[in-house]
């Protein structure tokens, strides 16, 4: 049993003796060790036992996205291949889902693809469809430089269209890709920029 001493240095607070030093520390240190234990063990157990898990990454595209769409496409920044086009004022385009980092492993996981072949990016396109898109008047186009370093140079419309079809030659910008960045402007519904995605 801990003996207590009386004595007191200040009023109202007890001295305790050096022994009895010896019984407190043990005993707090007894209280602690199991009050650590049955944390890790509550732990462990929520970990393997609970069979929860945490809620998948949902993948967003980037850009605006690319479901909802009707048989137009509204304004917005969307990724998808020029299909054809037959003229400068009109362009058929198929919008793609385009994932990057993060979002590209998560999607490639969701669609069973291996995640290894989706570090940079990875596309989604689960159904062909191409829209028909006015071409703003004033649009423009870019297409990434080969030469000189990093930068895009700037094509007309026709020339853009030429560079999808794989007959521009240009020799000093990259092959097209099948890739278009297209931005559709609210006033007119037309395309204002096209501008050729680089893809490794």
């Amino acid at each position: 049993m801990m003996k207590r001493s009386f004595g007191s240095v200040m009023p109202g607070i007890p001295v305790i003796a050096s022994g009895d030093w010896k019984y407190i520390m043990k005993s707090q240190y007894h209280h602690l060790g199991i009050g650590v234990t049955t944390l890790v063990v509550a732990v462990a157990l929520l970990v393997a036992g609970c069979g929860c898990s945490p809620a998948p990454v949902k993948p967003k595209a980037e850009g605006s996205g690319c479901s909802g769409l009707k048989s137009t496409i509204p304004a917005g920044t969307w990724y998808g291949g020029v299909k054809s086009a037959s003229t400068t004022k009109t362009i058929s385009f198929d919008v793609v889902c385009l994932f990057n980092g993060p979002n590209a492993v998560a999607a490639a996981i969701e669609d069973g693809k291996d995640p290894i072949d989706a570090q940079d990016f990875y596309i989604r396109n689960q159904s062909a469809v191409g829209r028909n898109v006015p071409v703003c008047s004033n649009a423009k186009a870019y297409a990434p430089k080969y030469l000189n370093g990093d930068g895009y140079k700037q094509l007309t419309i026709s020339n853009y269209l030429k560079q999808v079809k794989g007959t521009l030659n240009d020799p000093s910008i990259y092959s097209y890709s099948g890739l278009t960045k297209m931005t559709v402007r609210s006033s007119g519904a037309c395309a204002s920029v096209l501008t050729q995605v680089y893809t490794p």
